[in-house]
């Protein structure tokens, strides 16, 4: 039987829900922290307790490593502490920000950014997986530069190291919307896990195995049936010719 919420709790909750574009990042908090990546840690749980001064200089974090390396929820634990705190953050993919900015048109959208506008802290997932277009970067470079000048601190999360986004200009000049970004952000790295990575192995192993097994098994029953199908089958006789 699942556990019921007090009336603060479910409170707690439901706040957490509206700074999350997904429910099941709630939970994605210090309390349920493994405490496999204690570096990552550290520094979220620096940053909620120093966030009145980062919020005053617009100082957030640009975090980048590789898939499942914890970026997300690194990020999603200082949202639910600082939402529980009672600052008003919204954690969102560019992919489905851009989705939902592009069902809306007029003054609908223009409401969806103002309310960007609005809050202590902005988490930008995914960086670098949306759409290349002339309007998504007009747009993103927008929400980044108004956020700066009104000092609310992003974290922007992707999976390509600052090298990378740096060198990916055009005539040799950095992007100018990753060096907007990093302007006014701490660069941190975020490194999978040992103990991760070895259940992670282990996982793609037993499920090779397991399907390497199916298939195995599929083709015995297949020749097996093939085996008995022409066991069962009637034997022809052959018809003596006319001289």
């Amino acid at each position: 039987m699942k556990e019921q919420l007090n009336v603060k709790d479910f409170s707690r909750m439901q706040k957490r829900r509206k700074a999350m574009e997904l429910d099941v990042m709630i939970h994605w908090d210090f309390e349920h922290d493994n405490g496999e990546d204690p570096r990552a840690r550290e520094l979220a749980m620096t940053m909620v307790e120093q966030f009145p001064a980062l919020r005053k200089n617009g100082t957030g974090l640009f975090l980048y490593g590789g898939p499942r390396a914890g970026k997300s929820y690194m990020a999603a634990e200082i949202v639910n502490a600082l939402t529980d705190r009672g600052y008003k953050c919204y954690m969102t993919s560019l992919l489905g920000l851009f989705n939902c900015l592009s069902n809306r048109n007029g003054e609908m959208r223009s409401r969806l950014l103002e309310a960007l506008f609005e809050l202590d802290l902005l988490v930008l997932d995914d960086f670098g997986l949306q759409a290349g277009t002339q309007l998504n970067d007009q747009t993103l470079l927008y929400i980044v530069t108004t956020c700066q000048k009104l000092r609310i601190p992003l974290i922007v999360i992707t999976h390509h190291s600052p090298d990378e986004l740096m060198a990916a200009g055009k005539d040799g000049k950095p992007p100018v919307l990753v060096s907007h970004i990093r302007r006014c952000a701490l660069d941190f790295n975020v490194i999978m896990p040992a103990a991760r990575r070895r259940r992670m192995l282990q996982m793609k192993k037993d499920t090779r195995q397991m399907l390497h097994a199916d298939a195995n098994a599929n083709g015995n029953g297949n020749a097996n049936a093939n085996a008995n199908a022409k066991k069962d089958a009637p034997v022809q006789q052959e018809l003596p010719l006319k001289e």
